[in-house]
């Protein structure tokens, strides 16, 4: 539980973070490496609905052209990918 309330609050400080990107209005290797990890969390099942800029800035890089075309076709029909789901 203590894990968890720990992510919960990492995950309110880069909500609370990011604006247009990671580090302000251009997309820099601060956001090739962040958004790797946010997307494969997301991936695993964690929600991200209740934090506004994090699914912003996912749902925006997930549509740039570099990104959408090297996603892994098999991430969209991932099952049974809970790991993330309660938090």
């Amino acid at each position: 539980e203590k894990k968890i309330t720990e992510f919960r609050a990492e995950l309110s400080r880069w909500n609370d973070r990011v604006s247009q990107y990671v580090v302000g209005d251009d997309f820099t290797m601060a956001d090739i490496i962040f958004f790797p990890v946010l997307a494969f969390t997301v991936r695993l099942g964690l929600n991200i609905a209740n934090y506004k800029a994090l699914n912003k800035y996912y749902k925006m890089l997930k549509q740039r052209p570099s990104v959408s075309s090297n996603w892994p076709p098999h991430w969209e029909n991932s099952k049974d990918k809970t790991f993330f789901k309660d938090i």
